[in-house]
């Protein structure tokens, strides 16, 4: 429990993590990363049927603003039958970011909620974006 709390200190800032040894620095980098996933996970989960999120949006709801693009890292690293509903993640732009089959797949996946795509691969955010609000 110590080392927890230990851990935790550091994750809140409230000790300096040059004083940690490799080994503790090993530990709080693996505790920050599940702890980022799961948030990421859980945001994303949140995303009602119908609408679409930024990976920005979700970095922040998350808790983690400035990291948007680690949101697309844990995303791309989802197994094929995850219930998580990845695909109501798109980038700023409001397009999908995969290519090829992984784009038609998330395309398809949005389509069939009723969300408009444009020929040119556009999402209107006006329409369809979710950052966080209850309904």
């Amino acid at each position: 429990m110590a080392r927890k709390r230990a851990i935790l200190a550091c994750f809140h800032s409230k000790i300096d993590i040059n004083t940690l040894s490799l080994a503790a620095k090993l530990i709080l980098y693996v505790f920050t990363m599940d702890h980022f996933n799961h948030q990421v996970f859980a945001a994303i989960h949140q995303i009602p049927h119908g609408k679409v999120a930024t990976y920005g949006d979700i970095a922040k709801l998350a808790g983690f603003p400035s990291h948007a693009r680690q949101v697309g890292k844990v995303l791309s690293s989802l197994p094929k039958d995850t219930k998580l509903p990845w695909h109501r993640v798109i980038n700023s732009k409001g397009e999908i970011s995969l290519k090829g089959d992984n784009y038609d797949r998330q395309a398809s996946k949005l389509r069939a909620e009723n969300i408009e795509i444009t020929e040119a691969g556009k999402i209107r955010l006006r329409d369809y974006r979710w950052q966080g609000e209850t309904s």
